[in-house]
């Protein structure tokens, strides 16, 4: 979970399928499965690309589906998870604006570059060390960065539900990790682990955020939302915070 990089949409496809399940409040049924895009079109006068190979059914480098302990998440994560507190109104428009351009033409920049872009309090709360009392949008470790969005879901829905959304998806991560492949493999990785493995978790992230979880998504799928919801005056804080 620690990097060096950040993404201007927060949320990766893996996650959005956790999510997805999630917000749909059907218990143990799986979500849906995601289709594989289209083979490129074929070029005239060359032969069309071969279709994809279906996934193995069996991925035997998985790890077993033992259930996941908080205590392990915490370990992974370097800790408890800790909630934003309050909305601070530490940033401006300039601020944001200034994270906007970094990320003009490019899909991802680097976390030191985007501290060099906002000012001294906006990136005081932005970026906060993971020994502080309350977390903002990136905590900094000692081996690089966690993206702490449930920082901003946790603002329009409860502390409890950002906290349990994390360890749900630290558990996922853990268990249906780099090993077990990636498309449909980790789909049914993800699906097993749903109703198995961290079915602890996934429970308790639906009694915590309820139906909320899926309108407070819609406020917090980007970096310039995470900054404007948690440092900059929160959602009715009349920053822009769309995306460029």
């Amino acid at each position: 979970m620690k990097s060096i990089r950040v993404r201007a949409a927060l949320v990766a496809a893996s996650m959005g399928l956790v999510l997805s399940s999630l917000v749909s409040g059907c218990g143990d049924d799986p979500p849906a499965e995601v289709t594989p895009a289209p083979p490129p079109a074929s070029t005239p006068g060359r032969r069309p690309p071969l279709p994809p190979e279906p996934p193995p059914d069996v991925v035997e480098t998985c790890p077993a589906a033992e259930v996941v302990s908080q205590s392990e998440v915490e370990t992974t994560l370097g800790g408890p998870w800790k909630g934003p507190g309050t909305s601070k109104s530490a940033c401006s428009q300039g601020d944001i604006d200034a994270v906007k351009t970094l990320f003009a033409g490019a899909d991802e920049v680097a976390f030191a570059d985007l501290e060099k872009a906002i000012g001294a309090s906006c990136k005081a709360c932005v970026f906060t060390p993971s020994t502080e009392p309350t977390w903002g949008p990136f905590v900094r470790f000692e081996n690089g960065y966690f993206p702490n969005y449930a920082a901003c879901l946790s603002l329009s829905t409860s502390e409890e539900c950002g906290r349990q959304l994390t360890y749900a998806e630290l558990c996922y991560d853990k268990v249906c990790d780099e090993s077990c492949g990636t498309g449909a493999v980790r789909t049914a990785c993800l699906q097993n682990a749903r109703s198995g493995a961290c079915k602890a978790f996934s429970d308790a992230t639906s009694a915590a955020c309820g139906a909320k979880l899926e309108a407070a998504l819609g406020g917090c799928s980007t970096v310039f939302q995470l900054m404007a919801a948690t440092c900059g005056g929160g959602e009715d804080g009349g920053l822009d915070a769309s995306a460029p």
